[in-house]
């Protein structure tokens, strides 16, 4: 009769939580939740001027003085902030400091320490519900041509009605409200549970330690090369950049470990205990707060919020850059072409590429590298440092190298065949047309091969994100203005579900079939593996779509959850599980109930542990070990808890319900808000960007036939980013007849814009 109970009980759960999806499927607007409201009515509004009177000295000497520097290579170049961002940290800081000292004064004397301060003393009501600070949003540069036929490069005039929604430099918003200690700015440490409020959340060590043993299980339908592509994505709609201060007029990050020397660390504890760490006596890692912001019209008493730092848009800006210097730098100003290198002969003349597989991302030498926050430190042959790319993590790994690569040299060979056909047209012209038929390109290659085996094809279709057919046009009713921020839910957490599935090592695979291996830890922000041969680039690629990506699931490998960003003689590194925990915390996102309720419904969870609502809902032993580090459900960090789930079934797809949700809901508005989106119909000018035989050329884009095209390699998978034994040969005549882009008609009528 019990057993029975619990099956009615869960058909009824199942039930209802697919009914709570389908509602939050719909195409609507995500709640502002920029603040909470205060329960105690309004503060006192003299308090809070003083507090900022205070607070202008304390924010700029945080910013432009203060202890040591930490120069430990542990610490990735690439989160430099631009600056832009650091002007923006500067308001972020004033707000803290002023929170900080309304905080003091509120608790009037009493012993609570510095934690139980932000915890027992919400300012909830001084964040008080406004516009966000003009210092970020109000660009008064973002003025808007309606008849512009192309994208600008800094995400600006999308959307003709809010010019700056989805510009680089501008916030990102939330899917729940903040779980910030103190409803503000402090990043939560404490139990959420009523009855135990007292109680310090596991330290994000702990909880990747416990959680995640290293377990190494290959995936049985995914390459690897989803995971490069899923990096080079992700890269391209959100970076969000560290606190840094200033040391000699340059961005360095603070020293926040083994102690703190700045407001905005926030270092990981490691126990005595630890499985890896407690060999090397190593007692904490070092954890910089992201840069923040305020949502006060006036710079002032805010919730704090994050910003993004790349476009918010899926608009290749990972190929082309955010605007400004950064766009400026990667163009070679002839011919619409974008600037490349030549590793092994830098005097020769430009070939066409099919010629010159070799042909890499453009570099710099050690005194530019040091001076341009745009580019990724990375040691290379002949005294060259660093390479240059759309974004700064390009060089972070081999691999993604790679993919940057191939799509610099895609651009080329476009802007090649526009220059060829149409002799008039200025380097601008040639490479705005070519900028388009790339990110087209790629906006396909996401939702036709990446999203459909991260999401299931039933998902995609419920979230309306399946892409259409042969001519088919997506209507103009369906383009939704004020869509289109990146969600910080996304960004901070489920955006980040790949790195389960990265392997110990990274693999490359010759044209004659050789297979080698490096360990990725020895070659994390080191691109020597991608230009020690001739066609290193394909070599890559092909290595990573012919072996396995790790399964998906809590395991991560200890590449980069012991090793991460180590110094080459070091035996450990970071902990990018334990860094994602810390950064969820930091940016008080909502924990994995919150968002767990929010996706699938208030009957989807409960404060209690014995409730049979948690059976069958995490991997394996998952709610055991989670439960061991959670006082309540209430508590558990959205990063832990969403890697944890059981993919569902009914919808296929790699991820849990949650994690899947999040994800969907993040491209719905990349695609619904974004009025240059490659299918839509009579957006732009009242005119479609492509004609419907063009769009069907757009539609027979592959991944697969990129990397024929543009490498060395001569035998492919039909779908790389899917393991398959089955490869064919590049010019066999039935993949060519599927993948093969009939470029001539793709470039026709150009003259007519």
């Amino acid at each position: 009769m019990d057993r029975l109970v619990v099956v009615l009980f869960c058909g009824l759960l199942a039930g209802t939580r697919a009914h709570a999806e389908l509602k939050q499927a719909r195409i609507a607007p995500v709640p502002d939740y920029t603040v909470n409201f205060a329960a105690n009515g309004i503060p006192d509004q003299q308090m809070m001027l003083s507090a900022l009177q205070i607070s202008y000295k304390d924010a700029y000497e945080e910013l432009n003085g203060g202890p040591p520097i930490n120069a430990s290579s542990m610490l990735p170049a690439f989160s430099k902030p631009n600056e832009e961002s650091m002007k923006t940290s500067l308001t972020g800081l004033r707000n803290s400091f002023a929170l900080e000292t309304t905080r003091n004064w509120l608790a009037n004397g009493n012993t609570l320490t510095t934690d139980e301060k932000g915890h027992c003393i919400p300012l909830a009501g001084f964040c008080k519900p406004s516009k966000v600070c003009p210092a970020i949003e109000a660009h008064p540069n973002a003025k808007c041509s309606k008849t512009k036929a192309f994208r600008n490069e800094d995400g600006s005039c999308n959307d003709l009605g809010v010019p700056n929604l989805g510009m680089a430099g501008t916030t990102q918003q939330r899917l729940v409200a903040n779980r910030y200690a103190d409803g503000c700015d402090l990043a939560r440490r404490y139990s959420l549970r009523e009855t135990s409020k007292c109680s310090p959340l596991p330290s994000a060590r702990a909880v990747s330690s416990t959680l995640s043993q290293s377990v190494r299980t290959a995936d049985k339908t995914i390459s690897l090369l989803l995971t490069t592509f899923g990096q080079f994505l992700d890269h391209d709609l959100t970076l969000t950049p560290m606190f840094m201060r200033k040391n000699y007029g340059k961005p360095a990050l603070p020293l926040c470990c083994p102690f703190h020397t700045s407001r905005e660390c926030l270092a990981i504890a490691v126990s005595d205990y630890d499985p890896f760490y407690s060999d090397y006596g190593v007692t904490c890692l070092n954890f910089a707060r992201s840069v923040g912001t305020t949502t006060d019209p006036a710079c002032g008493l805010g919730v704090r919020l994050q910003i993004n730092q790349n476009s918010h848009w899926l608009d290749g800006s990972n190929i082309y850059g955010s605007g400004g210097k950064e766009s400026t730098m990667l163009r070679k100003f002839d011919s619409g072409e974008m600037l490349i290198s030549y590793p092994y002969d830098a005097s020769r003349k430009r070939r066409s590429l099919k010629d010159t597989p070799d042909t890499f991302l453009p570099m710099q030498d050690d005194d530019a590298c040091q001076e341009n926050p745009h580019t990724t430190n990375a040691p290379c042959e002949d005294g060259q440092c660093c390479v240059m790319a759309g974004d700064p993590r390009a060089g972070e790994q081999p691999a993604l190298s790679a993919m940057h690569t191939l799509w610099i040299r895609h651009h080329n060979r476009i802007a090649d065949l526009i220059s060829e056909q149409y002799a008039d047209f200025d380097d601008e012209k040639v490479f705005q047309a070519a900028r388009r038929i790339v990110t087209a390109q790629y906006q396909h290659i996401v939702f036709n091969e990446f999203l459909p085996l991260i999401l299931g094809k039933r998902r995609m279709a419920l979230y309306e994100l399946s892409v259409l057919n042969g001519t088919h046009y997506l209507p103009a009713k369906q383009y939704h203005p004020g869509f289109g921020k990146v969600i910080l839910e996304y960004s901070t957490a489920a955006g980040r579900f790949g790195h389960s599935l990265l392997h110990d090592n990274i693999y490359k695979q010759s044209s004659s079939g050789d297979v080698s291996s490096d360990p990725l830890s020895d070659n994390l922000n080191n691109i020597g593996l991608a230009i020690s041969d001739s066609d290193d680039v394909g070599a890559l690629l092909k290595g990573h779509c012919t072996h396995a990506a790790l399964k998906m699931d809590q395991q991560i490998t200890g590449e980069v959850q012991n090793k991460l960003f180590k110094k080459p003689s070091a035996p450990y590194g970071g902990d990018l599980f334990a860094t994602n925990i810390q950064r969820g915390r930091d940016h008080g996102i909502g924990t994995y109930y919150d968002l767990r309720s929010y996706c699938l419904g208030d009957i989807s969870v409960d404060p209690s542990w014995d409730s049979p609502v948690w059976d069958g809902v995490f991997n394996g032993d998952s709610l055991k070990t989670i439960k061991s580090l959670y006082i309540s459900p209430m508590d558990v960090d959205l990063f832990a808890g969403g890697i944890s789930e059981k993919p569902d079934p009914e919808y296929g797809g790699l991820l849990g319900p949650t994690f899947s949700c999040i994800i969907a809901k993040q491209f719905q508005h990349t695609k619904f808000g974004d009025r240059f989106w490659y299918e839509f119909e009579n957006t732009v000018n009242g005119k479609s960007q492509f004609t419907g035989a063009q769009l069907a050329q757009i539609r027979k884009t592959s991944l697969a036939r990129l990397m024929c095209d543009l490498t060395a390699v001569d035998t492919i998978q039909r779908e790389v980013l899917k393991l398959s034994k089955e490869s064919v040969e590049c010019d066999d005549p039935d993949f060519m007849k599927e993948t093969d882009v009939n470029y001539a008609l793709l470039i026709k009528n150009l003259t007519e814009e």
